[in-house]
C-alpha cells in the first residue's frame, strides 16, 4: 500500500556496501530508490544529491553532494517531503552530523525513506527520531572499528614490506584472485616508466634542473601514467618517493607529499629502480633549505655573488664599465674584466674537477658517509615531528607554557647540531656528475643555473676555496693591468 507524503522524493547517493558485501554504485542505489518510489507512487526528483567518497567520520574528502543537501534545507530550497537514503548511514557516520541534518528535516516537515528499512521515518516522531539517532551511532561505532582494522592492516603490511594502494610510477603487478579478491604477488619495474625514473636521477645526480628535464620530457613526448606533461611538481615527488629506492614508508596520518622522515621505513617487497645511496643523496639535494628555484632569465653571470672582494670581502657584482662588463666589489675596492675573472677561473675549477684525487675523495667522501647521513635524516625528522608536536601542545599554565617553551629551544638546538654534521658530511651533489675524465665536456652542456650551484659548492673553504680578488698590484693612469691569475686568491681559511 502507497504512504502518502507531499512534495515527492529527492535521493541523496553515495557509495555503499550491501549485506553480501558487494558495493552498491550511486547508479545502482538511485536504480533501487526508483523502484520504491514507483511502488510508493512518489514523484522522484530530477536532481539528486551525488557524492563517491566515504560518509565515515575517518573520511577526509570533501562531501559537496552532502554539503548541498545541508545548505538547501537550510535555505529551504531542498523542494520535496522525503529524502531518499539507500541505507540510514548514507547520511553520515557521525552522530553530530546525523543530528544536525536530522533537525534541519524535522524543521523543513521533510521525511526519510531508507530503502534497506523499507520503512519511511519522520525526525519529528520521537521514536522514529531515536531509531534513526541509534544508526546513527552503531554506523559510527563500525567505522570506529573498520578504521581501527585498517589501521592494523596498514601497519603490518608496511612491517612486511609489501606495496599497497596505487601503482607507483616505474612499476606494473600481477594479481591473483584469492577469495574473492584480488592480491598482489609481485610488483616489478615497468618495462619503459621504470627507465624514466633512472633517467630523472641520473640528471638530478648530474645538476639538471626541474625546468631542464620538464623540458626536455615535453620535447620527447613523455608523459605521465595518464598522458599529462610531467611539470616540476611531479617530478619532485617523484624523485622524494622512496618506493623507487625498493623502501616502504609508513606514514599513518600524512598527507600531500610524503618523503623520507615522515614515517617508518622498511624495505619493500621488489626490486628498487635505483641505488639507495643516489636516493638519499638526491633527498638531500631537493630538501636543502638553502636550495634555491631558478627561473629562466634569473640569473646571467656565473661568479656573481659567488666571487668576492679580497680586501672587504663583500660579494662582487656585474656593472658595465668602459663598454665591458666588469665584476665589482659594493665598496669599489676592487674591479675585473667580468670575461677575464670569468674565463680563468672556470680554467682553474674544470682542472680541479678532472683531477683523478679529486673524483676519488668525492666518491670516498659519498661511500663512507651514506650510513651516517642516513641515520641524522631519520633523526633531524624525529626530532622536527617533536618539536611539531611540542608546538602546537595547548598549555594549562604558565609553568607548563615555560616547560615546553624550553623543550622547543632544547630541540631547535639539537636539530642544528645535527644539521651542522650533515652539512659537513654532505658531498655537493652537483659534482657527482662532473668530476673525473670527461668534466669540460659534462661543464660545456650544463646551463648558467648549474654552473652556479657546481661554484657555490667547489668555491667553499671545505673544496677548492672561496674566490677572492685582490686589488691589482700596477697602478696609475698607463699602468698595464696585473694578470687576473695574479688578482685571485682560492681562501680555504
Amino acid at each position: 500500500m502507497a504512504q502518502t507524503t507531499q512534495g515527492g522524493i529527492r535521493f541523496y547517493l553515495r557509495v555503499s556496501t550491501d549485506t553480501s558485501g558487494r558495493e552498491k554504485s550511486p547508479h545502482e542505489q538511485s536504480d533501487d530508490l526508483a523502484r520504491d518510489a514507483e511502488h510508493q507512487q512518489w514523484t522522484v526528483h530530477p536532481d539528486p544529491y551525488r557524492d563517491v567518497g566515504s560518509a565515515s567520520r575517518y573520511a577526509r574528502g570533501t562531501r559537496d553532494g552532502y554539503e548541498r543537501l545541508v545548505d538547501d534545507l537550510r535555505a529551504d530550497r531542498f523542494g520535496a517531503g522525503i529524502l531518499g537514503l539507500w541505507e540510514s548511514s548514507r547520511g553520515s557516520r557521525r552522530v553530530g552530523e546525523w543530528a544536525v541534518l536530522l533537525d534541519l528535516l524535522e524543521d523543513r516537515g521533510v521525511r526519510v525513506w531508507v530503502h534497506t528499512h523499507g520503512r519511511l521515518y519522520d525526525p519529528a516522531n520521537g521514536r522514529d527520531r531515536r531509531t534513526m539517532l541509534e544508526d546513527a551511532v552503531d554506523s559510527e561505532y563500525e567505522s570506529s572499528k573498520t578504521s581501527e582494522r585498517l589501521r592494523r592492516d596498514a601497519a603490518a603490511l608496511a612491517r612486511e614490506g609489501r606495496p599497497t594502494g596505487r601503482i607507483p610510477y616505474g612499476y606494473e603487478r600481477v594479481y591473483d584472485v584469492r577469495g574473492g579478491k584480488r592480491v598482489i604477488v609481485e610488483q616489478r619495474p615497468h618495462p619503459v616508466e621504470a627507465e624514466h625514473v633512472r633517467e630523472l636521477y641520473r640528471r638530478l645526480l648530474a645538476g639538471d634542473t626541474f625546468l631542464a628535464i620538464e623540458e626536455d620530457w615535453a620535447r620527447r613526448g613523455i608523459t605521465t601514467r595518464y598522458g599529462k606533461r610531467w611539470t616540476n611538481t611531479h617530478l619532485a615527488s617523484l624523485a622524494l618517493s622512496p618506493t623507487n629506492a625498493g623502501l616502504r614508508l609508513h606514514a599513518p596520518g600524512a598527507r600531500g607529499r610524503r618523503h623520507m622522515g615522515m614515517g617508518t621505513v622498511t624495505k619493500g617487497q621488489w626490486p628498487p629502480l635505483v641505488d639507495e645511496a643516489d636516493f638519499l643523496t638526491v633527498q638531500r639535494m631537493l630538501r636543502d633549505p638553502a636550495r634555491r628555484t631558478w627561473r629562466p632569465g634569473g640569473a646571467r653571470h656565473w661568479l656573481s655573488r659567488i666571487a668576492v672582494c679580497g680586501p672587504c670581502g663583500r660579494p662582487l657584482t656585474v656593472i658595465e664599465r668602459r663598454g665591458a662588463d666588469r665584476y665589482r666589489c659594493g665598496r669599489g675596492c676592487v674591479l675585473v674584466r667580468k670575461d677575464q675573472l670569468d674565463g680563468w677561473v672556470e680554467s682553474v675549477l674544470l682542472e680541479y674537477l678532472a683531477r683523478p684525487d679529486v673524483h676519488a675523495a668525492i666518491s670516498a667522501h659519498r661511500s663512507g658517509a651514506d650510513d651516517e647521513l642516513a641515520r641524522l635524516d631519520t633523526e633531524i625528522a624525529r626530532l622536527r615531528l617533536e618539536m611539531a608536536e611540542a608546538e602546537r601542545s595547548d598549555p594549562e599554565s604558565v609553568h607548563e607554557a615555560r616547560i615546553l617553551a624550553k623543550l622547543v629551544e632544547r630541540l631547535a638546538g639539537q636539530i642544528t647540531d645535527l644539521e651542522a654534521r650533515q652539512a659537513e658530511l654532505s658531498t655537493p651533489s652537483v659534482l657527482h656528475g662532473l668530476v673525473g675524465e670527461g668534466a669540460a665536456d659534462r661543464w660545456a652542456a650544463t646551463d648558467i643555473h648549474v654552473r652556479r650551484e657546481v661554484a657555490r659548492a667547489v668555491f667553499s673553504p671545505e673544496w677548492l676555496g672561496v674566490v677572492r680578488v685582490m686589488r691589482s698590484a700596477t697602478r696609475g693612469r698607463h699602468r698595464v693591468p696585473a694578470p687576473v691569475s695574479d688578482r685571485v686568491v682560492f681562501d680555504r681559511g
